[in-house]
């Protein structure tokens, strides 16, 4: 299990991984995250 001071990389996860990861973040109040997330699913073509 990952310690809670380990940095995730989003950009380094697969799509259902960082699809579960932002349904987190976003629980979480995480905006930037959501943001950054967002941004790697649109520029990966997902609709």
């Amino acid at each position: 299990m990952a310690d809670e001071d380990d940095d995730i990389i989003l950009g380094e996860l697969d799509d259902e991984e960082l699809v579960l990861q932002m349904h987190d973040d976003l629980y979480d109040g995480l905006r930037e995250e959501i943001e950054e997330g967002t941004r790697i699913l649109l520029d990966r073509g997902w609709e």
